[in-house]
Parts: C-alpha cells; structure tokens; sequence
C-alpha cells in the first residue's frame, strides 16, 4: 500500500494498492483483497480489486474505495491467472497432497 490516510476519528482514504509482476510473462489478472480494520482489530469491511493485463516486470496500481470507518488495511492476494504461465493461482482452492501442480490451469 502506499502512505494512505487514516482520519482520527476512523476512516481510510487515499490508498493505492500497488501489485509488481517479477515475471518475463503476462498477468492476466490479479485480484487482491483489502480488509478495513477497526480500532478494536475487527473489520470493519472487504473490498475485492481486481488488476487486468499487467506486462512483464511492471508495477500497476489500483486506488481503493474509501472508507468512512477502520484505522488500518489488510491486504491480501486472492487470485493470480497467467494464460501463458498455465497459472490458475486461487487462494481458496484447496491443495489436494500428492498433486504435483496445483495451481496449473485445468481445460
């Protein structure tokens, strides 16, 4: 994230969630989510945000929704897919023992 702002009484705004593809190969989307914490620790909402096309070894931003409660974020990958990485990268899918390559991509 970048240097967001957090309102003294609560609420976030001005944050930019920012992904950087390492690889020689197209992202074909990345979708990240931002959990609004509250004072207390709990949160207060998620938000999903989803990053298209993203080149080989470039660095994309996306501006989150503001939000008029929570004093921090917590964000987190969800999903990753590369068609020419054979990527389908799910975060809630579950990891069968024994398969080789979860996240390749099935047909």
């Amino acid at each position: 994230t970048n240097e967001y702002t957090s309102n003294g009484l609560g609420g976030i705004s001005n944050l930019d969630i920012t992904v950087t593809n390492n690889t020689n190969y197209i992202l074909d989307e990345v979708m990240v989510e931002v959990e609004y914490i509250k004072k207390n620790g709990g949160i207060f909402k998620v938000e999903k945000l989803v990053l298209k096309n993203s080149s080989p070894k470039e660095i994309k931003s996306v501006r989150a929704p503001d939000s008029n409660r929570g004093k921090t974020v917590r964000v987190s990958i969800k999903s990753i897919y590369s068609k020419q990485l054979n990527l389908c990268y799910d975060n809630n899918k579950p990891i069968i023992p024994g398969n080789p390559d979860p996240f390749i991509c099935k047909n």
